[in-house]
C-alpha cells in the first residue's frame, strides 16, 4: 500500500498528533470555561496522585476562595508538581454556580503551541526533502 509520496505512517500519526492537540487547546482554552470569571484562590490542601508520564510526582489541591462575600472550598480539576499549600494560584469559575472551578491554567495555549510546533516541523522536513532530494 502506497502512502503518497515522501509521507510515511509516521508522519500521518504525527500530523494526526498534531490536529488533535490543536483542537484541544482550542476547545480547553476558549471552550471549557467559557463564561467562568477568573479569581486568586489559595491552596488549602494537596493530595498525593503519584507520578506523571515524565516520572514527575504530581498533587491534586482543594482551594479556598471568595465571590460574593462566601467562601468555597473546592477541589481543581487538574494535576500538577507545582501544588502546596499555602500558595496562590488562578481559577476560573463560574458565576452562575460559585462552586464549579477550573484551574485558570495555560495548558490550552501550550497544547496550541506544540500541534503548530509538530507541524512546522513537518513542513520543514517536507521542505527540506524537496529541495534535497532526501528520502
Amino acid at each position: 500500500m502506497s502512502l503518497g509520496k515522501g509521507m510515511n505512517k509516521s508522519k500521518y500519526l504525527a500530523v494526526a498528533i498534531a490536529v488533535i492537540a490543536i483542537a484541544f487547546g482550542i476547545w480547553f482554552q476558549f471552550f471549557y470555561s467559557r463564561g467562568f470569571v477568573q479569581t486568586t484562590a489559595t491552596i488549602v490542601s494537596t493530595q498525593d496522585e503519584g507520578y506523571d508520564s515524565d516520572d514527575t510526582r504530581v498533587y491534586s489541591a482543594t482551594v479556598e476562595y471568595t465571590v460574593d462575600g462566601v467562601i468555597y472550598t473546592e477541589k481543581l480539576d487538574t494535576l500538577s508538581s507545582s501544588y502546596r499549600e499555602g500558595k496562590t494560584v488562578k481559577v476560573r469559575y463560574d458565576p452562575a454556580k460559585p462552586s464549579v472551578v477550573h484551574a485558570a491554567s495555560g495548558l490550552g495555549i501550550y497544547t496550541i503551541a506544540a500541534g503548530i510546533v509538530i507541524l512546522a516541523a513537518l513542513a520543514i522536513s517536507g521542505i527540506q526533502r524537496i529541495m534535497y532530494g532526501t528520502h
